[in-house]
């Protein structure tokens, strides 16, 4: 059996390697299948011959624009979440994005790969129990 099957299927979209290294990082549990693409064009590729559940799209990429990406993706007729991240912090390209038909938007901080996990999840309406640990009891 494919075990990529019963995991959650992300298309993470971008061309710094050091970034997908941190993703796949935060989520490397079983939970998630990681595909990643460098460009644009590579990622059109990947969407039309796979089946994600999510994808995590970089604004900077160097054949095209996250913005752009996300408008062509979308003609397709996928309905495929989609989080929206840059590092720019500019509430015009957010504005535009969420107008476009991105998902979420997440601008790229110190706690960006930290929150990634939750945000895929709560994109999905995926909700995780912690396993019950039981309180502290005065002795």
């Amino acid at each position: 059996m494919d075990e990529t099957l019963e995991r959650v299927r992300v298309l993470m979209v971008e061309d710094n390697q050091d970034h997908l290294d941190l993703c796949r990082e935060y989520l490397s549990d079983d939970m998630f299948f990681l595909d990643a693409a460098l460009d644009g064009r590579e990622a059109l590729d990947k969407v039309k011959n796979n089946q994600y559940d999510i994808i995590v799209l970089d604004y900077r990429l160097p054949d095209t624009t996250g913005s752009e990406l996300l408008r062509r993706i979308r003609a397709m007729n996928k309905e495929t979440p989609i989080i929206f991240v840059t590092a720019m912090d500019d509430p015009d390209i957010s504005f535009q994005v969420m107008q476009d038909g991105a998902s979420d938007y997440i601008p790229k901080s110190f706690q960006y790969y930290e929150r990634l996990r939750d945000r895929i999840l709560d994109n999905l309406g995926i909700e995780v129990v912690e396993e019950d640990v039981p309180p502290n009891r005065p002795a």
